[in-house]
């Protein structure tokens, strides 16, 4: 696959989706009661050939992808589908085809609360198949995310220049999406991997520079302005 190879887990952890090769997706379905993968994995052939992303969206009865593609102009779109286990195929799912998204639109991260981020190099779009909000951003080719809170309305973005975003978005009584707002915290290594520890701690990963340890404060260094104190530091070898 040229996006490189993708793997997510469905929410209710009813099964594991692969996409290895362009055009085709691996099922590989769990056991509920025991949580372990049952033996019979297939492939369920895809009309997208150029898969940018992919991801299970929260609060559907039935397992549901949104994917995220480029057609043969380079656009880029994104359509959902449900998985039929029993049939071992896919079905049209609840979000009609979102096209022409964002010449730079690369990522996605799905919701806790329903809907879909969109990341792109310029634009930060929110979709849930009945509404649609975007913020613009400075150009950033993002490299990685992390969710900070539980409920999904605070996460951490990085880019390709290792500026540490935090997106937070305000959401209504009934999961309705009100507001989205990016501010920066500070420059890092360029990551490839965030994850929210605890107690405003992140560890942040890189495959292209040194993995840090960081601890996020309220207020600015006097100096730098920057939000990020480096706790740790692992050599990149």
């Amino acid at each position: 696959a040229d996006a490189g190879q993708i793997g997510i887990v469905d929410p209710e952890h009813r099964l594991i989706a692969l996409h290895l090769y362009d055009g085709l997706l691996k099922v590989l379905p769990a056991n509920l009661s025991t949580g372990q993968l049952k033996s019979e994995a297939f492939n369920i052939r895809l009309e997208e050939l150029s898969i940018l992303d992919m991801v299970f969206l929260h609060n559907h009865l039935k397992p549901t992808i949104a994917l995220l593609y480029k057609d043969d102009k380079d656009m880029r779109h994104l359509k959902t589908y449900e998985l039929l286990l029993r049939e071992k195929d896919l079905a049209e799912g609840p979000w009609g085809q979102q096209p022409n998204l964002e010449a730079g639109a690369s990522s996605l991260i799905a919701l806790p609360f329903g809907g879909v981020l969109v990341l792109g190099e310029q634009s930060i779009t929110y979709l849930s198949g009945t509404s649609f909000k975007t913020i613009s951003v400075d150009f950033s080719c993002f490299k990685a995310h992390g969710k900070v809170d539980d409920d999904g309305t605070r996460w951490l973005l990085g880019d390709h220049n290792g500026w540490l975003r935090v997106l937070v978005l305000t959401v209504g009584d009934r999961g309705e999406m009100l507001s989205m707002r990016v501010e920066k915290l500070g420059r890092t290594t360029l990551p490839s991997a965030i994850v929210y520890l605890d107690d405003a701690t992140i560890f942040l990963g890189s495959c292209f520079g040194d993995s840090l340890l960081l601890r996020l404060n309220t207020e600015p260094d006097e100096e730098t302005g920057s939000y990020i104190t480096e706790l740790e530091r692992r050599d990149n070898l």
